[in-house]
């Protein structure tokens, strides 16, 4: 990560990339306990949060708060535009933690496993950060959702409404973030994965295609 600051100060980037993530996502909610809905920004403000408190660089910043714009909004034109917007190197981070910029999204799992073979090959720590920030994110909500709800909260995720194939994105993707162990981002992430295998009862839907997860990788010393 970047050498240790004594000050921060965003800039007028950042304000701009916030107008830009809330005109994406302004229609877009977010599920959550019981029914009830959210701002999907408050998601993408929990993102960079999370990248910021390891990462003081306002590209990390505005990545995050624009990383899922291209998938949700528009495909490849809102990544162009956020290059032109932003620079080359915000547009990399978006684009290396989108998954599809296909309008009609390829199936859940092989996705996923495309993705995650993408995971396992990238050395940017930044990339990383703003992955694992969305990871954590996510994974965060989804556990507390389930200690509420438990079998319940599957049902918002129609693409795929599936406790063990849940877990097994979450382990693959929590095994190929350890190169960032040091951060803080990745240590809360391991920590909710972790819990979320523990308690999370396996699917027993036959006509579920299982995707079995991976044994947690043991943390270098």
């Amino acid at each position: 990560m970047n050498a240790l600051r004594t000050t921060f100060r965003l800039t007028t980037r950042f304000d701009l990339a916030l107008d830009v993530a809330t005109a994406l996502h302004r229609d877009q909610q977010r599920k959550g306990t019981g029914g009830r809905s959210t701002s999907y920004v408050s998601h993408l403000l929990a993102v960079a949060a999370i990248a910021m408190a390891d990462d003081p660089d306002e590209d990390v910043a505005i990545a995050a708060l624009l990383h899922d714009g291209p998938e949700d909004q528009g495909g490849r034109k809102t990544l162009e535009a956020i290059s032109q917007l932003f620079g080359p190197r915000v547009a990399h981070i978006v684009d290396a933690c989108t998954e599809t910029l296909r309008t009609r999204k390829p199936k859940w799992v092989p996705r996923k496993r495309r993705f995650i073979r993408r995971l396992s090959r990238t050395r940017d720590r930044q990339v990383l950060l703003v992955n694992c920030a969305d990871c954590l994110a996510n994974a965060r909500d989804t556990l507390a959702d389930y200690r509420r709800i438990k079998g319940r909260v599957w049902s918002r995720f129609h693409s795929m409404p599936c406790a063990t194939n849940q877990l097994w994105w979450y382990v693959s993707c929590r095994n190929g973030l350890v190169r960032i162990r040091d951060t803080q981002a990745f240590l809360q992430f391991d920590e909710v994965v972790a819990r979320l295998v523990q308690e999370v009862e396996p699917c027993r839907n036959p006509g579920h295609d299982h995707v079995p997860s991976p044994p947690l990788r043991s943390l270098p010393a």
